[in-house]
């Protein structure tokens, strides 16, 4: 996965700075969607609408959008915790604060770092991608764009959030397929008395109309972690 572009390095193209002078959408807007900057790193994106979904897309800029309106982080299957990077981050709730969840995080040869937030996804994206400043010194990990992305697919495997995890590679599979059932044609009976029943030809499979091959059926693909440096 590409880097995301840092504003704070002035690594980004106009096209780029084109939509990051835009990123900006207070909550209460169009219904409740708000978007938030997150350190120059990537927009995160939250849509009360719909089942809860943790979408993943990288068009023009990076970023993670949360949809539904329950963010909730439930470690009922990960009593343990959710450990990412082989234990380098540990995730679980925080047993002196109800409600909160606790982020353990140590980098190679440096202290470990533990912060808590309130138990919802949005905090903790917010929590794992700030960088602790003076100018902002709320807690963070300083985590990159595909570190947080990988941390997040990690707790929809161990089930620690209702929301399913989808990335762009989804969406586009959506469309080839459409593309794909555009380009199909049908096999028709010749005459009235031929019993031929009408299917639909997709490349060289046959199928019934209605039927999607079990080889197209829409995935969602983990995206493998990325051990941070």
């Amino acid at each position: 996965m590409r880097e995301s572009p840092d504003l704070r390095r002035g690594n980004t193209t106009a096209a780029q700075l084109n939509v990051i002078a835009r990123t900006s959408l207070p909550a209460g807007t169009i219904q409740g969607v708000s978007r938030e900057p997150i350190e120059g790193k990537f927009l995160l994106d939250r849509v009360p609408e719909g089942s809860p979904l943790i979408y993943i897309t990288q068009q023009a800029v990076p970023r993670i959008v949360l949809f539904g309106s329950d963010e909730g982080l439930d470690f009922a299957n990960a009593p343990n915790g959710v450990p990412v990077w082989n234990g380098r981050l540990m995730l679980g709730l925080d047993p002196v604060r109800p409600g909160s969840i606790k982020a353990r995080f140590q980098r190679p040869s440096s202290p470990a770092i533990t912060h808590s937030v309130p138990a919802k996804l949005s905090d903790l994206v917010s929590l794992l991608a700030r960088q602790t400043s003076p100018s902002d010194p709320r807690p963070g990990l300083n985590l990159t764009y595909s570190e947080v992305v990988a941390a997040l697919s990690q707790l929809e495997q161990a089930g620690a959030t209702k929301a399913a995890f989808a990335t762009e590679r989804d969406r586009l599979q959506g469309l080839l397929l459409a593309a794909q059932e555009s380009q199909s044609t049908l096999a028709r009976p010749e005459n009235d008395e031929d019993p031929t029943p009408v299917v639909v030809r997709q490349g060289s499979s046959i199928v019934k109309p209605g039927e999607i091959p079990e080889a197209e059926k829409p995935k969602i693909v983990p995206i493998t972690p990325v051990l941070p440096k």
